[in-house]
């Protein structure tokens, strides 16, 4: 295995100062070692920066940007703009990987000649933390290679709960994390840095729709540590807030079933807007807790209802 290939792994952090230096340390201690790591200190206001600087001291591979808070979507635009990478990678700065992940991806995108590389992740807490030096059977891993259709196929029946998706591995996520990338199939995005969580979900298929191939291993090698306080927890989920998020769902939802349409992927459209019914549904149950709310999520979901009287299938 030859380390040819610069990979630009982008790390946005903010306030992670107890976990940063294990997720820097778990990429810098890769056994693909042409790597430009590019930390993002999003207005960091605990120590996060100095720890970042720290690591920077140390391994020259590393280059910490400091600029004002303005969300994940921000440091990510910040840290594409960065990168010398032929390829990108991104990691939570709360989260972290395992020593061979990123040789791994990188040995399969080539070997396939596929669009994009994937691996499993697994959910850590502090009881069960994995160390990332953990080694795997690389020959004994499963390989499954997707078309268009099957990636998006394996998207939405993996949200269904359809058993059929186990085909195709149960690991397409909306995450961007588990995934090694060739630059130019990222030409164009930009992260929105209006929204406050699922940045991801607002570019996923925007960067689908420029994959022919895609190759997945079943190995465990991205690691979303799950600490109480963490972003998904801790947010004031206030009327306008949800708002917001309501917003961005609908926008969302439009831009995908608009995608799946002019794919002629009819049968997913029509799967695109009952998922996205069903998980309103479930966000209510959580978040809806004062007039306002509930009205923000019955109008929200009777727009659902009118698009999916349009859809075919």
């Amino acid at each position: 295995m030859t380390n040819d290939v610069l990979i630009s792994v982008i790390v946005p952090m903010y306030n992670v100062e107890m976990e940063i230096e294990r997720c820097v340390n778990s990429i810098r201690e890769q056994t693909y070692t042409n790597l430009e790591i590019i930390i993002v200190d999003d207005g960091s206001t605990d120590n996060s920066g100095k720890i970042a600087d720290d690591l920077a001291a140390i391994d020259d591979r590393i280059i910490v940007i400091h600029k004002e808070n303005g969300g994940v979507g921000s440091a990510r635009n910040v840290g594409l703009k960065s990168a010398n990478g032929k390829m990108i990678g991104f990691v939570d700065a709360d989260d972290y990987i395992n020593v061979k992940m990123y040789e791994t991806l990188y040995c399969n995108l080539k070997e396939y000649d596929a669009d994009i590389s994937v691996c499993w992740g697994k959910g850590v807490t502090d009881e069960n933390l994995i160390d990332y030096h953990k080694k795997y059977d690389i020959n004994s891993q499963k390989i499954r290679l997707k078309n268009n259709y099957e990636v998006f196929y394996g998207y939405y029946n993996r949200c269904l709960g359809d058993n059929v998706a186990n085909i195709y591995f149960n690991d397409d996520t909306l995450s961007l994390c588990n995934k090694l990338f060739y630059r130019q199939t990222l030409n164009g995005i930009v992260f929105p840095e209006d929204t406050f969580i699922g940045e991801d979900a607002l570019v996923y298929f925007d960067i689908l729709k420029n994959i022919k191939k895609a190759v997945y291993t079943n190995l465990e090698f991205y690691y979303y540590y799950k600490r109480s306080n963490s972003l998904t927890r801790t947010l004031d989920y206030s009327d306008e807030r949800i708002k917001i998020m309501l917003d961005n769902k609908l926008k969302t939802c439009l831009r995908y079933q608009k995608l799946l349409h002019e794919s002629a992927y009819y049968d997913l459209e029509k799967q695109c807007v009952n998922i996205e019914l069903f998980n309103l549904v479930n966000d209510a149950s959580i978040y809806a807790n004062t007039n306002k709310k509930r009205k923000l999520f019955k109008q929200a979901v009777r727009k659902l209802s009118m698009m999916m009287q349009s859809v075919k299938g």
